[in-house]
């Protein structure tokens, strides 16, 4: 990324600011690393807790209650944050809140895992889950529409590739931190939890703090042509990216698994096969990042998904270790294509008057096919 002249208390004129504001968007950066740690770990021990408080009979339940959070809370978050926007310049608020709040309901949850209570006081987990999937997803959308204010529109696609790295090697990394968190532990891991989010989350609002509120308002002209938002093409994008990611965290995994197919003399290499396509696609994602135009970041996102449809149909076909093998690769290359035009095909669609609650639209809409493909697990 490049570098920027220091913006701090001098509050450089937005006008003359082309290049990207690096120290804010790696601030950005942290609190979505934050985030990814802390939905594996919440993954990782929301099973062991249920069975831990006697609540099992509710685990089907608190998953459904869990998807129509997860579907509806950033919509409802963004909605707010761009009324606030708009009637004050201000959204700050609400990603300081948010962020608050999930610190403390971590610590929450942490000290009630350490009291571990019995009788009628234990069903005051299952409102600690939901409060928490509430705060978490409260602020998600406001931060990532940052971005806006941190980068110029024609650096987008570039930028945001760090970020989908990042979100791909968190992923793939997936047992390495479940493995942290059943060595720390409940108490700690929550503890933890609260402390990277709330770290994260300040250093990122100081960060944008060294901006002037008019900065942010006017940000890099990152609009629309005539300001409008067409929310049609944020939700294709949404379901898109949300499906494919279904698809190779859950799916693959789950058929290579299920039907005892090996790979190079290794059975059950369902999840290390979906863990090398993300992690390959990471590299390939910065390649692509540097070569791709904001022009044709739509074109890429459909071109990639339908192909990348294709290749996983013929993936679940397949027992043939070659084939496997040959297609893994090419699965990589486009699910690279779909996670870094994605969001961008999003933003690039909004207006500003109504990024939050586009961006909203685009998490809560990936946000359902995930639920979806895990209640359809857990029947």
């Amino acid at each position: 990324m490049e570098n920027i002249n220091s913006i701090g208390q001098n509050h450089l004129d937005n006008s003359k600011i082309t290049s990207i504001r690096t120290p804010q968007v790696l601030s950005l950066l942290a609190l979505e690393i934050a985030i990814i740690i802390s939905w594996i770990a919440y993954h990782e021990y929301q099973p062991i807790l249920v069975t831990q408080f006697k609540l099992s009979e509710f685990s089907f339940l608190l998953l459904v209650v869990q998807g129509i959070i997860l579907t509806l809370t950033p919509i409802v978050a963004g909605y707010i944050s761009d009324k606030m926007k708009s009637k004050n310049g201000e959204m700050m608020p609400i990603v300081n809140f948010g962020i608050s709040a999930t610190a403390m309901i971590f610590m929450s949850v942490a000290i009630t895992v350490f009291a571990e209570p019995e009788g009628i006081v234990r069903f005051i987990l299952p409102f600690l889950i939901v409060l928490w999937l509430i705060s978490m997803n409260i602020f998600r959308s406001p931060a990532i529409s940052l971005i806006e204010y941190f980068v110029p529109q024609k650096d987008i696609p570039k930028v945001f590739a760090y970020f989908v790295v990042a979100g791909n090697i968190g992923y793939a990394l997936e047992p390495v931190i479940v493995d942290l968190v059943q060595f720390f532990g409940g108490v700690l891991t929550f503890i933890v939890g609260a402390v990277l989010i709330f770290g994260a989350g300040k250093f990122l609002m100081n960060k944008t703090n060294l901006i002037r509120p008019v900065d942010l308002s006017t940000e890099f002209n990152n609009d629309t042509v005539d300001g409008k938002s067409t929310y049609g093409v944020v939700l294709i994008a949404a379901l898109f990216f949300g499906f494919m990611t279904s698809l190779i965290f859950k799916v693959i995994p789950n058929h290579f698994d299920t039907n005892n197919i090996s790979l190079m003399g290794y059975a059950s290499i369902g999840k290390i096969l979906s863990t090398g396509i993300v992690i390959i696609s990471a590299v390939v994602t910065i390649f692509l990042s540097r070569k791709i135009k904001n022009e044709q970041i739509e074109k890429l996102l459909y071109i990639s998904s339908i192909i990348g449809f294709i290749i996983i149909y013929f993936l679940l076909q397949t027992n043939n270790q070659n084939i496997v093998i040959l297609l893994s690769l090419l699965l990589s290359v486009v699910y690279a294509g779909v996670s870094l035009s994605a969001l961008p095909t999003a933003l690039f669609r909004l207006g500003s008057r109504n990024t939050i609650l586009g961006l909203g639209i685009f998490f809560g809409a990936m946000e359902f096919v995930d639920s979806i493909f895990e209640i359809l697990n857990a029947l």
